[in-house]
């Protein structure tokens, strides 16, 4: 599932504001309906943007691209949760302890799919064998 509107270069609080609290119903439904009908390990649920936003608000009240850092929410799929892992410097401008990769999350995700990284390929353009991730190093804290 995709929903835009998630890139708030202007406007930003009230952006969030109308966003923010309907995302969170609609995640805490979900989870709970998963749960009550004994599908929640066997649903892997997964909420990310493909980078981070500015620490620092812009002149137009709003943030921007930021790679440096970025959060991921995953819910289900058997992994063990309630917890929050790795941590930014103190204004979330850069990976502080235990910086997690999109690879590792990725390899993580694979495994809890019974997909095996270290032996799976896939042919590129060239017909040469590609593993799924170059970085196969699992997130222990999720298996």
């Amino acid at each position: 599932m995709t929903w835009g509107g998630w890139d708030t270069h202007g406007n930003n609080f009230n952006a969030m504001r109308g966003k923010l609290p309907p995302i969170s119903r609609k995640l805490t439904a979900l989870i709970d309906d998963l749960q009550t009908r004994g599908l929640l390990d066997d649903t892997i649920i997964m909420m990310s943007g493909e980078f981070g936003r500015t620490p620092r608000i812009n002149g137009n009240k709003g943030r921007d691209h930021w790679p440096a850092a970025t959060s991921f929410f995953i819910a289900g799929g058997g992994f063990k949760h309630g917890q929050v892992i790795g941590a930014t410097t103190p204004k979330g401008e850069r990976p502080k302890d235990n910086p997690v990769t999109l690879q590792q999350i990725f390899h993580t995700l694979y495994h809890q799919l019974g997909i095996d990284c270290n032996t799976t390929t896939l042919m590129d353009a060239n017909g040469r064998p590609q593993y799924l991730v170059d970085d196969r190093t699992l997130i222990k804290e999720l298996v």
